[in-house]
């Protein structure tokens, strides 16, 4: 494939996918057909089938593509060494980088994050985040923690990620008027305490 039809390609499928986020802030995922789509960016039926199957094929792509960018943002840090380092809570001036880079993802991901958050498309978008989150918290805290403490652990990490979503969700809907810098100390605050209580209550 030549760069010029390479190119012609990522911006066609590009339309397609900013067209599907257009049509869902309108509607559920469910309401929305490849004819509407395809006229509103201006393709034929063809086109959009020769890249996906249907609509809910497309949604899917759109989803992981965001998933793995977001794990390879998560990827580039090591939580826990940043954690073990910082449970004095500090006055520092700005927040630990892994969290100040979430939100700055968050906020340059918006609009599509804001959808994958909601109740409008059938997405699996959440609970991967909860599974991925879930198996490096547990390869942490598993280890250290007393025999029978299981339950306390799935808790803990229950309210850390539902309150982290509420965050977000909250944040994204107001419109994102406190900046990542803020948003992510805010976080970071109630991830630490969280952790910090749960040492002081699990470890062996």
């Amino acid at each position: 494939m030549s760069d010029l039809t390479d190119r012609r390609v990522r911006k066609t499928k590009e339309a397609i996918r900013q067209g599907l986020i257009t049509l869902m802030k309108k509607k559920k995922l469910s309401e929305i057909t490849v004819t509407e789509l395809t006229e509103l960016v201006d393709i034929n039926r063809a086109t959009f089938y020769h890249h996906y199957k249907d609509i809910y094929d497309l949604f899917e792509s759109i989803e992981n593509d965001l998933y793995d960018e977001f794990e390879r943002t998560l990827n580039k840090y090591n939580l826990n060494e940043q954690i073990r380092g910082n449970k004095a809570f500090p006055a520092r001036q700005a927040p630990l980088p892994l969290f100040l880079e979430v939100f700055q993802f968050l906020a340059s991901h918006s609009e599509l994050t804001m959808l994958l958050l909601s109740d409008k498309g059938d997405s699996e978008f959440i609970e991967k985040l909860k599974e991925s989150g879930k198996q490096k918290y547990l390869q942490e805290w598993k280890p250290v923690c007393r025999e029978g403490s299981q339950e306390l652990l799935d808790a803990v990490y229950i309210y850390i990620v539902s309150g982290c979503i509420g965050l977000i969700r909250h944040w994204l809907a107001g419109g994102m008027k406190e900046s990542p810098s803020a948003m992510a100390t805010l976080a970071e605050k109630m991830i630490l305490f969280s952790l910090k209580m749960l040492e002081d209550t699990v470890r062996a």
